[in-house]
């Protein structure tokens, strides 16, 4: 200790310094935890109108316009050409526009932690699908509903707010269909990721946005959200059928994902997926 006082090193100062700011440290992070314990007690569901309307904000969605792809082309063979000059597909009504470049904005848009809408909806998901209260922010409960981490942001880069918006809708349409599919993704037989796939499921309908084979469908409702939301939920309900019915595994997922993908770019199905949106999973659960 001499020799230590001897060059200028105040051992015993320097442990109680330690001890004194490993204890604050301590305190620090109990009362973080407390705090964030204490929130998410406070977190209420939030319906799926007042997320569309949130999400929607011009502030954080424009940022993306300049980086968005509203149209696509689709390489198409000589007799496709033909039918096409003879069946001209519906041009895409000016009207609609601002909200087809809001659709794939909202795609772009990554969730923030600083934007409570997003928080909320993302708890949402959670406590309605599950029936348990909200929990942490980070956390393995997430893996409950199909996220692979903690962090379902790192999920959600794939389709950004709208695939978190999307799952909302999904609820929001019929809440025994949602939950029988939650069910059929956590039964021990059937299992698969259901955000990952409700994400891919997003991208489908966004393709199929892209190639315009939901304009005529956006055009009779009058909203390119309801027709890209609708078209996400006929695809969800064609993927249980395919999965419950054929009894599929989480060996299957590929190859189901893929055959689900080339059905939702096929024009002729599209009218077949939108008449999806009149099914009871529920009913055929139960008689099955």
């Amino acid at each position: 200790v001499a020799a230590a006082e001897a060059a200028g090193q105040p051992v015993a100062a320097e442990s109680e310094w330690e001890v004194v700011n490993q204890a604050r440290e301590a305190e620090l992070a109990t009362g973080s935890v407390a705090a964030e314990a204490d929130s998410v007690e406070k977190i209420t569901a939030a319906s799926y109108n007042e997320t569309q309307v949130a999400f929607q904000d011009p502030a954080q969605l424009s940022a993306h316009r300049d980086s968005i792809v509203v149209e696509e082309a689709v390489q198409l063979t000589f007799f496709q050409k033909l039918l096409s000059a003879c069946f001209k597909p519906a041009a895409f009504p000016d009207n609609l526009k601002a909200e087809r470049e809001m659709v794939f904005c909202m795609a772009r848009q990554q969730l923030d932690d600083g934007t409570p809408s997003h928080v909320r909806a993302l708890h949402t998901v959670y406590m309605r699908l599950t029936e348990k209260p909200a929990k942490q922010r980070y956390g393995a409960h997430w893996e409950e509903i199909g996220f692979q981490g903690t962090d379902p942001a790192t999920d959600l880069r794939g389709g950004g707010v709208l695939g978190l918006l999307q799952m909302l809708y999904l609820i929001h349409h019929s809440w025994p269909n949602a939950c029988e599919v939650y069910r059929l993704s956590v039964s021990r037989a059937n299992e698969f990721p259901f955000a990952p796939m409700s994400i891919n499921i997003t991208a489908m309908a966004l393709k199929a946005l892209r190639r315009g084979l939901l304009t005529p469908y956006a055009i009779k409702k009058n909203s390119v959200l309801r027709a890209v939301n609708d078209y996400h939920v006929g695809l969800w309900y064609q993927f249980f059928n395919t999965w419950k019915n054929g009894n599929k595994t989480i060996a299957d997922a590929g190859f189901v994902t893929k055959e689900l993908e080339e059905l939702a770019l096929t024009k002729g199905a599209v009218s077949m997926i939108y008449g999806m949106l009149n099914a009871r999973l529920f009913e055929a659960s139960g008689a099955a």
